[in-house]
């Protein structure tokens, strides 16, 4: 890596520096009204470099050269992170965000317990290392190349469209500065920016999001700054992605919002006949997202990511169909548990039979943080919680337990040792009142094992995997990982 522009370090001297928003690359976002003028059908329809609307967003020209990425992805070995540490980020909590959550929730920060915090910047320090809570690098590859579209002047270096861009560290201004620099100062707000983090609370709610009013609002953002971010989530498995909306088309009973997907360069672009699109059938009562990509059935906008941007104070209005307490529901409300060793899996399954979640994405990296597995659930409810830690080799683990709301329900931590194939259960219990507690069950080697016979570990390992998920409920799609 060329001296003056290694990664290493960066994203910890970003959240040290509290990260204001999009760092201070980011310019004031005022509205393209110049080629608005003209009537469309839908909008302008797709364009391309040279076409009848050249001067809109096209992601053959205006996407990046190259592909979304994660850290260990060996494209790119060049780009690294240090680690965020859980301090840093417990700063920003008590520094950035009081007065925007005061003002868009009624809560006041400093009073929430310390258990709630804790359990909240424990997901965040997770979701930070892991870059789980979005597919790699695609929430900061989104805003970077929205940035360079909307202040081409910020590329230099012989730049002048991202597409230009043919690597995440080739340079990109004046003082060799790498385009990776702006795309980890974006990846980095979208879980420590307040704007960014409450905006996404209602992929914890998603029977909450009124679509008609997001697919105004998301064409009416891209006709006045030609575009709008989401995120496209799974809400069974909470996998996510982010994406650019730079089009659309309305017909009677569609909605189609035409994207930038940075998983694919710029060059994908000028070779397929229909781009990428989030298609949303509209004739019913309520709108549904046809599943985009084959993963991904639901999306939520963010009106604050233009916040985000342009480091501005909040605006009116939500995208939720809820009250502040609901949001304060949504929010505040976190069970949340944790295990360090990457030698067990687990799974947690709460009241109602129904499994936390975790974040999963493709580019996502486990290994770079001090807890391999994380089950969280904002919007608990209040019960009995039943854990299992499989181990997948001998190993000694910590597990620790947080759940709380405007009070500590759940504090406790506890820790054992673990052999291939032994499983330990623990539950938890989350009262409505008071305080609760985390007591081991049971401990010993699964029953699936000792049918095995001969057969090789390897193999039975994996199938008792599968065992433990589906006698407790839980998704059989990697939940106890």
């Amino acid at each position: 890596m060329r001296s003056g522009t290694t990664r290493r370090g960066f994203l910890g001297t970003a959240a040290a520096s509290l990260l204001a928003v999009g760092a201070a690359t980011a310019r004031d976002r005022t509205p393209r009204a110049d080629h608005r003028a003209c009537s469309r059908t839908g909008r302008r329809g797709v364009s391309r470099r040279g076409g009848p609307d050249a001067d809109g967003f096209d992601p053959a020209v205006h996407g990046f050269g190259f592909r979304n990425w994660s850290t260990s992805d060996p494209a790119y070995p060049e780009h690294d992170h240090d680690a965020v540490d859980e301090e840093q980020i417990r700063r920003v909590l008590g520094r950035r965000w009081p007065e925007s959550v005061r003002a868009d929730a009624g809560v006041n920060v400093r009073d929430l317990p310390g258990a709630l915090l804790d359990a909240i910047a424990k997901q965040l320090y997770v979701s930070v290392n892991q870059q789980s809570a979005t597919d790699g690098h695609c929430y900061g590859m989104v805003f970077a190349a929205q940035q360079y579209y909307e202040h081409p002047d910020t590329l230099r270096a012989g730049r002048s469209v991202a597409s230009d861009l043919a690597h995440p560290e080739a340079p990109a201004g004046d003082d060799g500065r790498p385009a990776s620099r702006e795309i980890d100062l974006y990846q980095l707000t979208q879980f420590l920016n307040v704007h960014a983090w409450l905006g996404r609370r209602a992929m914890a709610a998603p029977e909450l999001i009124d679509y008609r009013r997001q697919l105004d609002r998301v064409t009416s953002v891209v006709d006045e700054f030609d575009t709008a971010s989401v995120t496209l989530f799974d809400r069974d498995h909470r996998r996510a992605h982010q994406v650019l909306v730079y089009d659309y088309r309305r017909d009677s009973d569609r909605t189609r919002l035409f994207v930038y997907d940075p998983n694919y360069p710029a060059r994908r672009y000028e070779r397929v006949d229909e781009p990428p699109a989030i298609d949303v059938a509209t004739a019913g009562d309520r709108p549904t997202v046809r599943r985009y990509d084959g993963e991904y059935g639901e999306f939520v906008f963010n009106r604050r990511d233009r916040l985000v941007a342009a480091q501005t104070a909040p605006g009116p209005g939500s995208l939720l169909a809820a009250n502040p307490d609901r949001l304060r529901e949504a929010a505040f409300r976190l069970a949340l548990f944790v295990v360090d060793s990457p030698g067990v899996s687990l799974t947690v399954v709460g009241p109602n039979d129904r499994p936390l979640g975790r974040d999963t994405a493709t580019y996502m990296d486990r290994g770079r943080s001090a807890y391999a597995r994380m089950r969280y659930r904002y919007g608990f409810a209040p019960g009995t919680y039943r854990i299992r830690i499989a181990g997948r080799r001998a190993t000694e683990y910590t597990l620790e337990a947080l759940v709380a709301d405007d009070a500590p329900r759940l504090d406790a931590t506890t820790s054992a040792s673990i052999g291939p194939g032994e499983v330990h259960r623990y539950t938890a219990t989350a009262p409505d009142d008071g305080t609760g507690s985390l007591e081991r069950v049971s401990a010993g080697r699964s029953p699936w094992l000792a049918a095995l016979g001969g057969a090789g570990l390897g193999a039975g390992v994996a199938g008792g995997y599968a065992y433990l998920r589906c006698r407790d409920g839980a998704s059989d799609r990697g939940d106890s990982e």
